[in-house]
């Protein structure tokens, strides 16, 4: 049988999933080569479903030492990735299989040798951007192609490795860093290419809930446009979530919104002009053209404590929250009573984090309200070096020296 991962759930309570139906797996076999015929070591294999777009779980999915790999797929038509390891020179490759019931071996995979892109992502007040994701589209025919390791490190720097081409690269910052997205179009990728600073711009957030009566609607595609040039502007994670939720960052700007709702709902496109972001705007947009309904206040005073045993404390912006979700990193934590106003993250990790703190009200989000603190472990301070105690005349004077830290103290306490 083949494991299944059931995503985007909104848990708030008790909940039936049902019958949760495991497909009956094909053996995939197959193995990975450089162009020189060698095989390519813990090469990671991932498999999608080319008709419902599942990303198929697949456990043990590295290449062994002879560049094999075996996995069990559903039959049906599967979309192959495979992604050398981090620090290679090759490239992924990418193709579309079609698995008989009898299982199929796809033979050699070759992954052709590449040319590096580097450089780094800063903000427009010239900090930092880790974890910037990075997208490389052909310019001609406006195709991505799969890329691997393409996340700008803590420092900000990047290095991915694609075929020459040319390649309008989108680069991607997180909706909770602040910044919008950018492209840097038709660029010459001939062989390795230092791109140098790349800055991005602080963006506003559009953010909201998209429903049909009560009803949350999953997967709606929002596309926003330019009021004045027509021209789409480039956008990632504008999907509606489980919750029908959606956050997006655009530089600010007046832009014209269409809503898709998915294939197969019965719903109508949403159309509407002159959306002002020039500040942060949050949104309920009901798909059956009811009047526009109003989305709960956000909380206020929203505050981060204590690195090491993490407190988030907040005050209610209404009364009548039905309950308040709690993310960190941009991933679902908790959700909590709608009058609660503290929550202590007992397992929060030993990093820089961000929480978002949104209310909910009649199936509707507040805009997140954000804090972040660092809650990386402290390091304790070195000890003074050549302690020496001399007593001195007259008695019991006695007088202590050593040598300090250089990076220095706050204080020094003595005990005796």
């Amino acid at each position: 049988m083949v494991p299944r991962e059931l995503r985007d759930l909104s848990i708030i309570g008790i909940i039936d999933l049902g019958d949760v139906r495991l497909r009956e797996g094909r053996l995939v076999t197959g193995t990975v080569q450089d162009p020189l015929g060698n095989p390519v070591v813990s090469a990671d294999i991932d498999l999608r479903d080319v008709v419902t777009g599942e990303k198929i779980v697949t456990p043990g999915d590295n290449t062994n030492s002879s560049g094999q790999f075996s996995v069990f797929s559903p039959d049906g038509q599967m979309e192959i990735e495979v992604d050398p390891i981090q620090g290679s020179s090759l490239v992924p490759a990418l193709s579309v299989i079609v698995v008989p019931n009898t299982g199929l071996d796809v033979g050699i995979i070759l992954l052709p040798e590449g040319v590096a892109v580097s450089g780094t992502v800063v903000g427009d007040s010239g900090n930092i951007v880790p974890g910037t994701d990075l997208d490389f589209i052909i310019s001609s025919t406006g195709i991505e192609i799969p890329t691997a390791h393409d996340n700008a490190n803590s420092s900000g720097n990047f290095s991915v490795q694609v075929v020459p081409d040319t390649y309008d690269i989108a680069f991607r910052p997180s909706f909770l860093s602040g910044f919008a997205p950018r492209v840097l179009p038709s660029v010459e990728v001939i062989g390795n290419t230092d791109l140098g600073v790349v800055e991005v711009f602080s963006g506003s957030a559009f953010t909201g809930t998209v429903i049909a009566g009560p009803d949350p609607v999953i997967d709606c595609e929002i596309v926003l446009t330019d009021s004045i040039t027509g021209a789409e502007v480039y956008m990632f994670g504008n999907d509606t979530d489980a919750l029908g939720v959606f956050a997006v960052r655009q530089l600010p700007g007046v832009y014209d919104l269409l809503i898709t709702p998915p294939i197969g709902s019965g719903l109508n496109e949403y159309v509407e002009t002159g959306i002002d972001l020039t500040t942060d705007l949050n949104r309920a947009i009901d798909l059956l053209g009811a009047p526009p309904v109003t989305p709960p206040e956000p909380v206020q005073d929203l505050t981060c404590c204590c690195p090491g045993g993490v407190v988030i404390q907040w005050e209610l912006g209404n009364t009548d929250y039905d309950l308040i979700q709690i993310q960190r990193q941009g991933v679902f934590l908790t959700n909590l009573a709608g009058d609660t106003l503290l929550f202590n993250d007992m397992n929060a990790p030993l990093e820089s984090l961000t929480y978002q703190v949104i209310a909910v009200r009649s199936s509707l989000t507040s805009a997140p309200v954000l804090c972040t603190l660092d809650n990386s472990p402290v390091t304790p301070p070195a000890p003074v070096e050549n302690l020496f105690c001399e007593q001195l005349q007259p008695e019991p004077t006695v007088q202590l020296t050593w040598v300090n830290d250089p990076a220095g103290y706050d204080s020094i306490q003595i005990f005796k």
